[in-house]
């Protein structure tokens, strides 16, 4: 080793080309280490797969439809009513006039909102029922991977109310339109009325259902709203005249077939209301077929019934229901009691008996012991025997 001029020792000085054997020996280190990311990540630089082509419009109406037909009922109960499923043909068929889809991806929340003052009827629950079609079609068409994302998730739907307010006919008004109405539509009042059965459900009993020995109407749950079995009684002159009706024939037929009574009965009954000089509007709502069913729930409770016995009587899933729609305290009653404070009260008088005669109807008291005075009968039950 060689040494400076002071002593100390020095070796050769590094020149350039002594970094070459380690460059190289880098650039291998890299190259292999390139390759080994990339057999990891095979995906990494690929190009993106095409997205799938979206199904054909007119296909899938076809299938939801069919669908709807054979399995579409709620709860299980087979397919879709062919009433109903005009409907939702009907609805679906505007939609795509109205929309002009080719595929399922050019529905957007957008083109629907601009069609819905497009929608024929100006009823608030007329453009719901378009909007709620579509919008379930949409979620049959998500629910069986026809398309990634319902388009339209964030739908507001218009407002349940309806908008008009519906009143309960008084005792009076509802006999005024029995000795009016022809011999056919005045069973169907009557029916109507004392078995609380909404319309549909009436036109769906079958005589199979009638029970005469338990003076009762088995449902089953494929002909109800709720869907589910259930038992309605009926008064001893209306079941005389129900079987009278089913009488002869098969089971499977509707119990009210040979009255003729059709859809078109909502405006059958204006006539008949309108012959009668019964009015269609008063400060409480709007006198309509649905009417008769809130005559009913009233007079249950002003005859002396429970809350929970008229819930049970109109077949309500919820006792709300009951209270908040279908039943009404007429303007006599209120007055009467406001009378009766008054003299509890100030010691102004005693209690205005002749208030006692509440709006409709006069109720009879029969003794039955126990905590109550009696069990009140409106006049509306004795109407079948006075025709």
């Amino acid at each position: 080793m060689s040494k400076n001029r002071n002593g100390h020792a020095y070796g050769r000085p590094i020149l350039l080309h002594d970094f070459e054997g380690m460059r190289q020996e880098a650039q291998r280190e890299a190259s292999e280490l390139l390759v080994k990311v990339l057999a990891d990540l095979p995906t990494a630089h690929a190009a993106p797969a095409p997205p799938a082509p979206s199904p054909l419009w007119g296909d899938t109406v076809s299938s939801y439809l069919a669908w709807g037909a054979s399995q579409g009922g709620k709860h299980g109960s087979g397919g879709w009513e062919r009433v109903h499923a005009d409907q939702i043909a009907r609805r679906l068929r505007f939609w795509t006039q109205q929309l002009h889809p080719a595929t399922l991806a050019d529905i957007t929340l957008l083109k629907v909102e601009g069609a819905v003052p497009r929608i024929p009827g100006a009823s608030t629950k007329t453009k719901r029922d378009y909007l709620s079609s579509l919008s379930a079609f949409c979620r049959w068409c998500e629910r069986h991977d026809l398309i990634d994302r319902n388009p339209l998730r964030n739908l507001s739907l218009p407002s349940k109310e309806p908008d008009k307010d519906y009143r309960a006919l008084t005792a009076a008004e509802f006999q005024a339109i029995l000795h009016v109405a022809p011999a056919p539509r005045r069973t169907f009042y009557l029916a109507s009325a004392l078995t609380g059965l909404r319309r549909k459900e009436l036109l769906r009993v079958q005589v199979e259902a009638l029970d005469v020995p338990g003076a009762c109407l088995r449902l089953r749950k494929a002909g109800t709203k709720s869907r589910r079995n259930q038992s309605v009684p009926v008064p001893p002159a209306l079941l005389a005249e129900l079987a009278k009706l089913a009488k002869g024939r098969k089971g499977n037929e509707p119990l009210l077939k040979p009255l003729k009574i059709t859809n078109h009965i909502s405006r059958q009954f204006q006539v008949d209301r309108e012959a009668a000089k019964v009015a269609y509007r008063t400060a409480e709502g709007y006198a309509v077929l649905t009417s008769l069913r809130d005559c009913r729930a009233t007079l249950l409770q002003a005859q002396g019934a429970t809350l929970t016995e008229t819930q049970a009587l109109m077949r309500h899933s919820d006792v709300r229901i009951t209270a908040e729609h279908y039943t009404t305290v007429g303007n006599g009653r209120l007055h009467e009691l406001s009378a009766n404070l008054e003299a509890s009260l100030c010691g102004t008088g005693t209690r205005d008996e002749g208030s006692k005669k509440r709006t409709g109807f006069q109720p009879k008291r029969t003794g039955m012991g126990g905590g109550r005075t009696g069990t009140r009968t409106p006049d509306l039950v004795g109407v079948i025997h006075a025709l």
